[in-house]
């Protein structure tokens, strides 16, 4: 009985060494989640932001979807985004610039299924894990100068299930999977 613990343990940890595609996803999207963290400013870099100066007033032109932005854009250039907030239960907070937007054409069984099933269609709960990560972008607000707006972005009035156009920077892209824009300025989708 003693002897068969280091064992047990010794299996377990065998079977936690094995690759499995669902353990190369989970750290896939937990990288694009910490992307935004790695490259953020220090905290005297940032800049508070009260007339949410970044809403644009009009909409911008040569929007691109998140998946051709994703095949087409490099390191620093500019682009413009279109995308509609979520992939994720919370994909706004009050607290963080920091948001996720999915391509406008990817499928939502959420909100087109009859009935309503889900509480929050917005993190796109009856995709597949790899969908949403390879149907994703990471938006994070900034200034001209590359400093980060801290702005509530929920009291600007953006919400989940916006459709969004986001002008930004292309910021470093690890792989063609990560796409993670610098934007200057947002434009919500009436």
């Amino acid at each position: 009985p003693t002897g068969s613990k280091p064992l047990e343990l010794r299996k377990v940890f065998l079977r936690m060494q094995r690759p499995t595609r669902t353990v190369t996803t989970s750290l896939l999207t937990a990288v694009l989640f910490m992307l935004p963290a790695c490259n953020a400013q220090p905290a005297e870099d940032v800049a508070q932001s009260s007339s949410a100066s970044w809403l644009l007033e009009t909409q911008p032109e040569h929007a691109v979807g998140v998946l051709q932005a994703k095949a087409e854009a490099s390191e620093g250039d500019t682009v413009v985004v279109r995308g509609i907030i979520g992939g994720t239960k919370n994909p706004l907070t009050a607290d963080s610039p920091v948001f996720r937007i999915i391509d406008t054409g990817l499928f939502n069984r959420c909100v087109a299924e009859d009935g309503d099933h889900c509480s929050t269609p917005w993190d796109y709960c009856c995709a597949p894990r790899e969908t949403i990560t390879e149907h994703s972008a990471t938006v994070q607000l900034t200034a001209s100068d590359g400093t980060i707006i801290n702005d509530d972005l929920i009291a600007s009035g953006l919400k989940p299930r916006d459709t969004v156009m986001v002008v930004g920077t292309v910021a470093p892209r690890p792989n063609e999977q990560v796409l993670v824009v610098n934007a200057t300025g947002i434009y919500r989708m009436p």
